[in-house]
Parts: structure tokens; sequence; C-alpha cells
């Protein structure tokens, strides 16, 4: 659930820091993207009893712990820099669900939300891979 948050706000800074137009457009629509599955994923553990989580390196997205070679390319226009890491980051988080839908024991409901929620990465990463091959300028929403 962290690690959306957390590529929500840095796909949010990077469409601030960037002065292509398709590129914020592109950058912006996936911070919303990610926003929206920390939603749905909040709203599953706030109705679940409470329990002791460890803390974990792992919360944090792929973004963050690349921030600055991330935020490099972002200075310097590397579309295709910029565009790798949106790769890699929604790489790292189709693994994580993969993860997560191999645990024993999850709610059958909450399992099928994961499924969808995977099934939803798995486009966006489409799609990422899609501008990485072929810059778009218009129609880079999700």
């Amino acid at each position: 659930m962290k690690r959306h948050e957390d590529a929500a706000q840095k796909y949010r800074e990077a469409a601030a820091a960037v002065d292509n137009p398709g590129l914020t457009d592109f950058l912006s629509s996936l911070a919303k993207y990610r926003e929206s599955l920390y939603l749905k994923n909040r709203q599953w553990l706030e109705d679940m009893p409470p329990s002791p989580a460890p803390v974990s390196l792992r919360v944090r997205s792929y973004l963050h712990k690349n921030w600055t070679s991330f935020q490099d390319a972002l200075v310097l226009g590397k579309q295709g820099n910029i565009l790798g890491a949106c790769k890699k980051s929604e790489e790292d988080i189709s693994n994580y669900y993969k993860e997560a839908l191999a645990l024993r024991g999850i709610p059958i409901g909450l399992h099928n939300d994961l499924q969808e929620q995977h099934q939803r990465v798995m486009d966006v990463l489409r799609k990422v891979e899609r501008m990485e091959k072929v810059p778009m300028q218009r129609n880079n929403s999700f």
C-alpha cells in the first residue's frame, strides 16, 4: 500500500519537473493511477482488524529508491531514461503483486481485488513499454 502512495508522490513531483506537456500528462496520469490503487488498498486495510506490521524498506517504491538518478533524468530532459525508470517502477510493483498473490490465507475478496489490481498494473506496464518505444504527445493517460 505504501509503495503506491510513495510512487504517486514521486510521479507527481516528476510531472512538475518536466517541460514536455506530453510527458507531464503521462507522469500525472501514472500518479493518479497509483493513487487509486493506494486508496483501494487502504480501504481494505481499514476494514481489517489491526495487526502489528514490521517496518520494512520494501515499502518504498522503485522511484523512491532510485530518486537521484530519476531526478537527474528529469532535470536533463532525458525522456528515454525517464520512461525507463517508469517501466522499472511498474515492473517492480507487478512483481510485488505476484508475491502477494502467491501467499496463502488471503481472504477471497482481497485476493480477487489484488488480481484485478495486478491486471491493471500489467495493462499500465504495457502502455509504459509502448510509450518507451514510441513516445506520444497525446493520449498518454491511463
